[in-house]
């Protein structure tokens, strides 16, 4: 459950910046205004939503307040199919520092999963003040990976300069967007003790920058092709600072991970907010679809596959095989 609260408690404390007057004061009057981020994952059958108020901090410092701007009592209720659904509100105690005092607070929905694709979510949001939030999400277009069509094995034994991966949607209407990854997971073994690792391998290299490397973004095609020499380099990444390559264990799966968005979070990552796919954050002044209020509300689909990695090649790097 914990991994799913990042769509919403990793949202950005919203602050506005009011340009400055005539008299020359860096700050103006405070703008009221409520945050509504609730992302529906179809996956699986627990739901999330924050609610934010805007607040003010003495001083000029953005960091110097500590009170969490989450606002409870409100009445969030979501709307699918003629069924109206209502969500609870719960806290989480932090595994980590966190900018805000006290637990985190979240409100959430059990046991609901959309069944049916392409339609649409409304989620409204009642607060304390008796004001109103309110958005629409839509159910992405439902996809499979294509297995028979996808390598099951790094290298290929079809094609050993690449690796591929297809998908295909559950309907003739497919266009919808979709952001994928390919990652090798590996532990390090030292004193005892095991760390476990992710790495990402980059889709494509670029001549532009020192940091070279390009990660995929979103796309409206449904296959993918990974060069086997990137692949290749990503592993030898992996063992570039250790001297004992056998205390490197590589898992002999590499795991593609894809997600299908809604109109609203394919926008939202369009502007520019952010590229990675598995965290939430808010700005306001790059995209919202919450009436009355700000906030990003949409709807996602996520698929896993996993493609074997040879135990020879995962030797040929002087790396041990996890299984």
């Amino acid at each position: 459950m914990k991994k799913y609260l990042i769509y919403i408690l990793a949202v950005s404390s919203l602050l506005f910046f009011n340009t400055c007057e005539e008299n020359f004061s860096p700050k103006d009057e405070l703008l009221e205004a409520y945050i509504l981020n609730s992302i529906i994952r179809v996956n699986d059958d627990f739901q999330f939503a924050s609610i934010h108020k805007t607040f003010d901090v003495q001083g000029f410092n953005p960091e110097s307040d500590s009170l969490n701007p989450f606002v409870d009592g409100a009445d969030i209720t979501l709307t699918y199919r003629g069924e109206e659904y209502k969500f609870k509100d719960t806290v989480l105690t932090p595994l980590h520092e966190q900018r805000f005092d006290g637990p985190l607070k979240y409100y959430y929905l059990k046991n609901f999963k959309p069944i049916r694709d392409q339609e649409d979510i409304i989620i409204k949001a009642v607060l304390p003040d008796g004001k109103i939030l309110k958005a629409a999400a839509r159910v992405p277009i439902l996809f499979e990976i294509d297995r028979g069509q996808s390598d099951q094995i790094i290298p290929s034994d079809f094609h050993p300069d690449f690796i591929s991966v297809h998908w295909f949607p559950r309907s003739k209407v497919y266009f919808q967007y979709y952001k994928f990854r390919l990652r090798i997971k590996y532990e390090i073994h030292s004193d005892n003790e095991s760390v476990i690792n992710y790495v990402e391998v980059p889709i494509k290299k670029s001549n532009a920058s020192e940091d070279n490397s390009i990660y995929p973004s979103l796309t409206k095609q449904i296959s993918t092709s990974y060069p086997l020499e990137l692949f290749e380099e990503t592993m030898k990444k992996i063992g570039d600072d250790i001297t004992d390559k056998k205390n490197i264990f590589i898992t002999n799966k590499a795991e593609f991970e894809i997600v299908a968005l809604d109109p609203n979070l394919a926008a939202y990552y369009f502007a520019g907010v952010t590229q990675n796919i598995y965290s939430v954050r808010f700005d306001q002044t790059l995209f919202s679809n919450v009436e009355g209020g700000f906030g990003i509300v949409g709807a996602m689909m996520e698929r896993k596959f996993t493609i074997s990695i040879s135990d020879s090649f995962i030797r040929r790097f002087g790396y041990s095989v996890k299984n």
